[in-house]
């Protein structure tokens, strides 16, 4: 229990430290005050500077374009390169037929107590008809 705990908290702890400065860069970017350490009320004058900038807009368009091209090597990668390979893949993982033996036996809880167990029975059946002579 203390181990789990223990465990969600490390997992908390990473996840505020890891994005902590990210929330505050958004945060700030917002700010209206040419320093960080006074909040000047909120205001898009950065990001409006930002986008006026052509060194940011080539740079926007390279990366936008790179992208563009990855993604386009993968797809035909995928889709023409090794179309044979992903179409027998899935026709395999459609049907895969796997014996499953049935369990026979005691039935027992989580602490080995039986919950039920097998006892041989017999069946006795009677057909009158059966006994009836010359029919």
């Amino acid at each position: 229990m203390i181990k789990k705990a223990a465990e969600k908290f490390y997992l908390a702890l990473i996840f505020i430290l890891l994005y902590a400065p990210i929330l505050t860069l958004i945060v700030l970017s917002f700010n209206a005050s040419r320093t960080r350490a006074k909040w000047g009320g909120a205001t898009l004058h950065w990001y409006q500077e930002l986008f006026r900038d052509a060194n940011t807009l080539g740079a926007l368009k390279n990366t936008l374009v790179l992208a563009l091209a990855a993604y386009l090597f993968v797809l035909y990668d995928v889709q023409v390169i090794h179309h044979d390979d992903y179409a027998a893949q899935a026709i395999r993982s459609i049907v895969r037929p796997e014996k499953v033996e049935a369990s026979r036996g005691i039935i027992t809880d989580r602490n080995g107590r039986p919950l039920v167990s097998n006892r041989s029975t017999y069946d006795l059946t009677f057909d009158a008809d059966l006994l009836r002579p010359g029919e």
